[in-house]
């Protein structure tokens, strides 16, 4: 696995009117190709075709051309059966071929004729050789033709198929005597019939990170780097954002990026396995294509021996799993940490399996917990991570014992800032993400909380209320490859100031990987 760290985008969405849509991208054709083949005579076939893909309305059908390439044919041999010889003995194939798709249609005559050496003799009265006879060998005639139409193109588009039918009548007769014999074998039309359909794109007003408007199409748009479009106004009428959405080089956790932190997973379970609490995890994809996102599941508590004394079983620490998963257009999706469902990513429990679940709980006596944090990003096919600026995603964490009680909290997202990368192109090195505000948006290294007082009682009402803080922090940075030198520490130093001003100083904390911690248990 490679060194991996976090990343984070803010987006901002253009106001754009209505006016006309422009076209672009003028000469684009897609086309069918099908083969046919029927003995003859007469034959036909049906073949069908997809139609037109308008793309959503981003793609506009300007004409239809059918074009037809076959041809007709057979092995024929012909004997003279007169009593005079043959010199102008000859083999004509004449018939026609027609194809109708839609309202195009071809009407294609067949006329060939095959000539002998002029030595064909009179009928010697034995059959199937001798001078008399001739082997034309394989004959056939060619056809080609095409139409085209520019009216009545609304029946070609669709997401159906339409058929064209192919026909073919033909026959063989012989010249240049007054009695003979012919053998047709193998008598067949085939060829190719080719479909193109000729369209234009729809450009709208495609916005740029720098604030500037193109009139672009709109997959040229998002790979230009746009960050905003829209196929049915024209730039003079776009209010494009001066500055990518957000214009802000930091991370935070309220708007989109190209790389997700869910800072606390946490599964809670009692003494005897049964669940008490669990994390929900949700990701929405909100651009108009796929995407796969690479995610790691980290392990947030230390190694734990096995207490031969309790019977407490070892546990792993500071471990991960990595899965990938991949979001349609406009996807939101989630999943259960425990169960890995309905996603069908794997349950967080796979970093510490065993049973009981989990190990025994600091802060809840006689409880077991699972514990930790989840970072992903987007990724290309060969698993590069890529400018994707259309992530967000939040962690809601349910407590089934506290009467149902949950609560939510934003994933924070760092985005791919460098202007020089379009959307979905690799960013920097493959296996490192830069939170320097360069490359993706800057890590905080700076956290401002309000909390009450370890043991206050300032929100009790009719019952009493002792108010605890359960604080979270992990390092951002994070070292992901199987050959790591383990997990990243750091020290935490805490200034602290009450409601009258008075500032409290001295508190450090080293974290190692992530921590969870209540503020009474701080030294």
């Amino acid at each position: 696995m490679d060194t991996r760290t976090c990343t984070r985008l803010a987006a901002a969405i253009a106001t754009l009117a209505l006016v006309p849509a422009t076209l672009a991208g003028g000469g684009l054709e897609t086309t069918q190709e099908l083969s046919y083949s029927f003995p003859l005579s007469p034959g036909s076939q049906v073949l069908s075709f997809d139609q037109f893909d308008d793309n959503g309305g981003n793609r506009v059908l300007q004409s239809v051309t059918m074009s037809v390439d076959g041809t007709a044919g057979a092995n024929v041999t012909a004997e003279n059966e007169s009593t005079l010889p043959a010199p102008d003995f000859a083999l004509t194939l004449g018939g026609f071929m027609t194809v109708d798709f839609a309202s195009l249609a071809t009407f294609t005559i067949i006329d060939e004729a095959f000539l002998t050496d002029g030595s064909v003799a009179a009928s010697d009265g034995i059959p199937g050789g001798g001078p008399d006879f001739w082997d034309f060998g394989f004959v056939s005639g060619a056809v080609a033709d095409d139409a085209t139409t520019t009216s009545g193109l609304a029946s070609f588009v669709g997401a159906g198929t339409i058929d064209a039918v192919v026909a073919v009548n033909g026959g063989f007769s012989l010249s240049g005597t007054t009695d003979a014999t012919i053998i047709i074998d193998g008598f067949v039309g085939e060829g190719v019939i080719t479909i193109t359909y000729a369209y234009e794109v729809v450009a709208g007003a495609c916005c740029l990170p720098n604030g500037a408007c193109q009139e672009l199409a709109e997959d040229a748009c998002f790979a230009s780097g746009g960050n905003a479009w829209q196929g049915d106004i024209r730039c003079a009428d776009a209010n494009c954002p001066a500055g990518e959405v957000g214009g802000d080089p930091r991370g935070t956790c309220t708007e989109k990026g190209s790389l997700l932190v869910f800072s606390k997973v946490e599964i809670l379970w009692d003494g005897d396995g049964n669940l008490v609490q669990d994390t929900f995890i949700s990701i929405t994809n909100d651009m108009n294509q796929d995407v796969a996102v690479q995610l790691y599941f980290i392990n947030g508590d230390p190694p734990l021996a096995a207490d031969p004394v309790t019977g407490e079983r070892a546990h792993a620490g500071w471990n991960w799993v990595d899965n990938q998963i991949t979001l349609t257009a406009n996807e939101p999706t989630y999943w259960s940490a425990l169960s890995g469902q309905p996603k069908g990513v794997s349950p967080f429990t796979v970093v510490d399996p065993g049973f009981p679940p989990g190990r025994p709980s600091i802060d809840n006596a006689g409880k077991r917990m699972l514990r930790g944090y989840i970072v992903g990003w987007a990724v290309n096919r060969d698993n590069q991570e890529i400018r994707w600026n259309h992530l967000s995603g939040h962690g809601t964490i349910v407590n089934y014992v506290r009467s149902g009680s949950a609560w939510e909290y934003n994933a924070c997202a760092y985005a791919a800032v460098d202007p020089a990368i379009a959307n979905g192109q690799p960013t920097g090195t493959p296996g490192e993400i830069n939170l320097d505000g360069l490359e993706y948006a800057q890590a905080f290294n700076e956290l401002l909380v309000n909390f009450q007082a370890v043991g206050s009682a300032a929100f009790s009402g009719p019952r009493l209320v002792i108010s605890d803080t359960d604080l979270t922090l992990h390092p951002v940075e994070v070292d992901l490859r199987q050959e790591t030198v383990g997990p990243v520490t750091t020290k935490a130093s805490f200034n602290v100031w009450n409601m009258n001003e008075v500032k409290f100083s001295g508190l450090h904390r080293c974290v190692t990987c992530w921590d969870e911690t209540l503020a009474s248990r701080y030294d």
